[in-house]
C-alpha cells in the first residue's frame, strides 16, 4: 500500500512482509535501523508498517521489493549483481505506421507464474502510479498498463482508431466510445489533454478484434487484475524511448522478485523490430583515486569493489591502474556519472563510518560582498509588500517561454533523465507564473518576486554559459496592471541605488498588445514589463490578471558591490 507525501512519494512496507521477505531469523530492529542507510527516509512507524520516503530519482524504491532487494545487500544476505533471466516468448506485436505521430514507442512483457495476494496487487498497482507521476510525466511522457495475460489472444496490433470507437473501459459494465470515455471517465477528464489535437487515438488490440488497452487514458474491463491473475502482460508506451525503456526496467526487475518468470515481447515496428525486455546491465568506469579523493578515505581497490557489492554491483579490477570496472544492473537508471557511483561506495561503506575532519585552512570565512547586495534588494522588495518565491534553475521545457530569448540561447541538460530538469532556465516570469499557478487556491491580491540566476549559451566565455542575476516581479489581482509593476520596479531601483530608467513600447508575446515595454538604464536594454497575455494567464491556469516585470541587475549590483 502506497500513500503519498506532499513533497516526495512514500512506500509502506508490512512488518510482516519484511521479515518473510528477508529471513524470519532477522532481528527486526536491527533491520529497520538499517534502512535510512539506503538513502530513505523513514516518514512514520508504527507496529505494523513503515512508510519510508524515497527519492523520485530511484523509481526502483517504489515497491517493497525494490527496498528489500537493497537491503538483502546492505545486510550481505544477497551481495552483488542481480541476475534476471528473460526467457523467449511468442508474443508479438505490430505497430501501424499510423501510430508514428501520436504516441511511437510501445514496450512490452510477459511475467508468468505469478502469484499475486491483495498487498502484492496493491505494491504493484502503486508502482505504476508512482512511475506515471515521476518519469512518465503523469502519463504525458510514458504510461504503463498491467493485464491479465489469460484474458486475450495473440497476436496484438497497436493502432489507431477514431473517436466513435468502442470498447468496454475498466470498471464499466458497458461499451462506451473513445469520445465518451474522454468525457464521461475520471481518466478521461485527468488524461485525455494528452491526445489533444490528434485525430487517431492509440489502442492495442487482440487478433478477435478485442481491446486490450487505451494508452495512456485507460485499460479494458476484460484484461482487469485480480488476485486470482497468475499470468500478466506489461504494455508500456510512450513519447520517449529511453523514458519508457527506463520504466520497463525497473517493471521487470520487480515483477522477477515478486516470483514470475519473465518472457520477452517481439515488437515490430514497419522498418525495425525489436525484442524487449533487455535485461543486460550497464558498464561504467570509476577512479579508485577519485572515490578517496571525494569521500576522504584511503579505501582499497578490494575494499571498494566490497562496498559496490553491498550495493548490488558488481566491481573488476582493469587493466588500467587505479580503474575499476563496475557493472549495474538494469533497473538502477538513475546512474548517469562517475559521481553516482562514488555515493554508491559511500553507501557500501556505511555513511556512519566516515570520520568528519576540520578544513586545514586557518582563514576565517566572510560573507560575499555580492550576495550583500542582493540581499538589500530582497529586504527592499520585502518592504514593499512582495513574498519572496524560490523555485528550481533546472525547469522543463513547458517553462522556456520566449521573453526574447531565442532558442538557440537556451542551455540544455544532454540525457536528461527527467522533463522536469531538462532546461536551465533563461528568464524568471515564467517560474513565478507557475508559482502563481500553483496558489489558485490562497487569497487575492498576490505579490511575489523572485531574485536568482539565469543561464544563457555565450560562446565568447570559456564554460560557453553566461549567467546573469535577475530580479523579476508578479502581481496578481483584478485591478493588476502596468503603471503598478513600474510604480514597484521604480521604488526598488531607486531606493536601492537611485538608479534612472526608462521604458519605451515594445512588442512581446508575453504582454497585451500595446501593455508592455523595454526598460533600459545607461542606453541598455535590462529587462521588460507589461500586462500579461490573457492566453499565457489561461495556460497557466490562472483566472485572475497579471501584471510582471523583469530586469537584469548583474551589472547594476556589481558597480555598487565596488563601491
Amino acid at each position: 500500500m502506497v500513500k503519498r507525501s506532499s513533497i516526495l512519494p512514500v512506500v509502506t512496507i508490512y512488518h510482516d512482509r519484511l521479515q518473510k521477505m528477508l529471513g524470519s531469523s532477522l532481528d527486526l530492529e536491527h533491520v529497520i535501523d538499517r534502512i535510512p542507510h539506503l538513502g530513505v527516509d523513514i516518514e512514520e512507524r508504527t507496529d505494523q508498517y513503515l512508510r519510508i520516503e524515497y527519492n523520485p530519482n530511484r523509481p526502483d524504491f517504489s515497491t517493497d521489493y525494490g527496498i528489500i532487494r537493497s537491503l538483502k545487500g546492505l545486510l550481505k544476505i544477497e551481495l552483488g549483481l542481480p541476475e534476471y533471466r528473460v526467457q523467449d516468448g511468442k508474443t508479438t506485436v505490430s505497430t501501424d505506421p499510423s501510430i508514428s505521430k501520436v504516441r511511437p514507442h510501445i514496450l512490452c512483457l510477459e511475467a508468468t507464474n505469478l502469484t499475486l495476494d491483495e498487498e502484492s496487487l496493491r505494491q504493484l498497482l502503486s508502482m505504476q502510479e508512482d512511475l506515471h507521476n515521476g518519469i512518465g510525466r503523469k502519463r504525458r511522457k510514458v504510461s504503463i498498463g498491467f493485464h491479465d495475460f489469460n484474458s486475450f489472444k495473440a497476436p496484438l496490433k497497436y493502432t489507431t482508431m477514431t473517436k466513435d470507437f468502442q470498447f468496454t473501459p475498466l470498471g464499466s459494465s458497458r461499451k462506451m466510445s473513445i469520445e465518451d470515455i474522454l468525457r464521461d471517465t475520471e481518466q478521461g477528464v485527468t488524461y485525455g489533454s494528452i491526445l489533444d489535437g490528434f485525430e487517431g487515438y492509440p489502442l492495442i488490440i487482440d487478433s478477435n478484434g478485442q481491446t486490450i488497452s487505451f494508452p495512456p487514458i485507460i485499460n479494458s474491463e476484460i484484461t482487469k487484475l485480480t488476485n486470482n491473475s497468475r499470468n500478466l502482460f506489461v504494455e508500456i508506451t510512450a513519447t520517449d524511448l529511453s523514458a519508457a525503456q527506463d520504466v520497463l526496467m525497473v517493471v521487470s526487475s520487480t515483477l522477477h522478485d515478486a516470483g514470475s518468470t519473465l518472457h520477452s515481447v517481439k515488437i515490430s515496428y514497419p522498418e525495425t523490430e525489436m525484442i524487449t525486455p533487455d535485461m543486460a546491465p550497464v558498464t561504467r568506469n570509476l577512479k579508485t583515486t577519485e572515490v578517496n579523493r571525494l569521500l576522504g578515505t584511503e579505501l582499497t581497490e578490494g575494499e571498494i569493489i566490497e562496498c559496490l557489492s553491498r550495493i548490488r554491483f558488481e566491481a573488476n579490477v582493469t587493466d588500467e591502474p587505479e580503474n575499476l570496472s563496475v557493472t549495474i544492473p538494469p533497473y538502477r537508471v538513475d546512474i548517469l556519472h562517475e559521481i553516482d557511483l562514488v555515493e554508491e561506495v559511500a553507501l557500501g561503506y556505511g555513511i556512519e563510518n566516515l570520520v568528519p575532519t576540520l578544513p586545514k585552512s586557518e582563514l576565517v570565512g566572510v560573507a560575499n560582498s555580492f550576495q550583500k547586495q542582493m540581499n538589500l534588494i530582497r529586504e527592499i522588495a520585502v518592504g514593499l509588500g512582495l513574498i519572496e518565491a524560490f523555485s528550481f534553475s533546472l525547469v522543463g521545457s513547458d517553462l522556456t517561454m520566449d521573453l526574447g530569448i531565442h532558442n538557440e540561447k537556451l542551455v540544455r541538460v544532454k540525457e536528461s533523465k527527467s522533463a522536469m530538469h531538462s532546461v536551465l532556465r533563461g528568464s524568471l516570469i515564467p517560474s513565478l507564473l507557475s508559482t502563481l499557478k500553483r496558489n489558485t487556491h490562497e487569497e487575492y491580491p498576490q505579490k511575489i518576486f523572485e531574485l536568482a540566476p539565469i543561464f544563457l549559451k555565450d560562446d565568447s566565455l570559456q564554460n560557453k554559459v553566461r549567467e546573469e542575476t535577475h530580479l523579476a516581479v508578479a502581481l496578481a489581482h483584478k485591478q493588476a496592471n502596468y503603471t503598478e509593476a513600474k510604480s514597484y520596479l521604480t521604488s526598488i531601483l531607486s531606493t536601492y541605488s537611485n538608479i534612472e530608467f526608462k521604458t519605451n513600447p515594445c512588442s512581446s508575446s508575453l504582454f497585451i498588445q500595446g501593455r508592455g515595454a523595454a526598460i533600459t538604464a545607461d542606453g541598455a536594454e535590462i529587462g521588460l514589463i507589461g500586462e500579461v497575455h490573457p492566453k499565457i494567464i489561461s495556460d497557466f491556469q490562472i483566472k485572475i490578471p497579471v501584471a510582471a516585470l523583469e530586469v537584469d541587475l548583474t551589472t547594476i549590483i556589481r558597480k555598487q558591490d565596488r563601491t
